[in-house]
């Protein structure tokens, strides 16, 4: 579905006007008014029905595409105007849906994810990099869905230092597990030039999120023997290496891919641009001076991989997860076992 059908949809119902006269009163200092606000615009969303034209075109294409390719499950991933554009990355913001099946249950999908555009943690991100949040529309992709047996996350260049090395995250079952910050993903780097391995760090992994029969996902333990072995075999990761190459040589500049593989293959099924990449550079990190002048020793207490390059100081702040952001105060370090999108709010202050 194009951004037209998204654009179609709130034109010809009340939607239009709700979505003017709430984003009108958001202000990001009052989180639980933006939260409050946020909520009523979703719901309206999944409880406006599709005007009669637009559902017809639109499970039209669907049964024909489900019978052509003989699909029973779908994924439903959104693709907004403004998602990634130089600055700004909105990459796993918006919802996405996996292994839905029937007509009806893709028509509700397709309405959560416009409705999605509406989450406190896009409207908070907009708000600080300057989008309308009334000019943004949405696309929705339909996909037949890969039974993913291993999935995760490329980048053909290293998104905080800038290096030329490939990045790859893997983990068992759903990607949605890693982009959602559920688990721990194998770490791959690869050299970019030479294509060599050159650096793999296996996490423990006890739980995957997997296809219900019934449709949906659920969550399962993974059987003891495999926690803690790689997800993906050196194999494959030269193969993904290599498709990774052509996609970059494509769009000709460094990319953000979602990749899964069943049994027998690698897929593809989704690829951004990197917006918010460092220029590479090889200086070494000079200690910071102290408040008269002279320099500490900065060897480091902890070790993992960066999300998002700097420096910063204050009071650290430890947290189990998003239930308790409201905790978080202006200033503060967030410590987390794992951050999610759901945490941006808080991350806003």
């Amino acid at each position: 579905m194009t951004t037209e059908a998204y654009q179609a949809f709130v034109d010809s119902t009340s939607l239009g006007r709700r979505i003017q006269e709430e984003m009108g009163r958001v202000d990001i200092q009052h989180p639980e008014e933006v939260e409050r606000i946020c909520a009523a615009i979703r719901s309206a969303f999944e409880s406006t029905p599709f005007p009669p034209e637009l559902r017809h075109e639109i499970t039209g294409a669907y049964e024909q595409f489900a019978q052509k390719n003989a699909v029973r499950y779908s994924a439903v991933r959104s693709s907004a105007t403004a998602e990634d554009l130089e600055g700004a990355s909105f990459a796993g913001l918006q919802d996405t849906y996996l292994n839905i099946t029937g007509t009806e249950a893709i028509l509700t999908a397709i309405r959560r994810c416009w409705g999605s555009l509406f989450t406190p943690r896009v409207v908070m991100y907009r708000t600080q990099k300057g989008f309308d949040h009334r000019s943004v529309r949405l696309a929705v992709l339909v996909q037949k869905m890969v039974d993913a047996r291993v999935s995760g996350i490329l980048f053909t260049r290293d998104p905080n230092t800038g290096e030329n090395r490939i990045i790859i995250e893997a983990g068992w079952g759903l990607g949605e597990a890693i982009v959602g910050g559920e688990v721990t993903p194998d770490h791959y780097v690869i050299d970019g030039q030479t294509q060599r391995l050159i650096h793999k760090q296996i996490a423990e992994q006890k739980i995957r999120l997997v296809r219900q029969p019934s449709g949906g996902n659920r969550r399962e333990d993974v059987p003891t023997a495999e926690r803690s072995i790689q997800k993906l075999s050196d194999d494959r990761i030269a193969r993904l290496v290599s498709l990774a190459r052509v996609i970059e040589s494509h769009y000709r500049r460094p990319m953000d891919i979602e990749w899964c593989a069943d049994a027998d293959s690698i897929y593809i099924v989704q690829a951004r641009p990197v917006t918010t990449i460092p220029a590479a550079s090889e200086s070494p990190t000079k200690a910071a001076p102290t408040t008269d002048g002279t320099a500490v020793d900065e060897s480091p207490l902890v070790q993992g991989f960066g999300a998002s390059p700097g420096i910063a100081g204050g009071v650290a702040r430890i947290l189990e997860g998003p239930s308790e952001m409201a905790k978080l105060r202006q200033g503060e370090i967030l410590v987390t076992s794992m951050t999610t999108p759901d945490m941006v709010p808080a991350m806003a202050r």
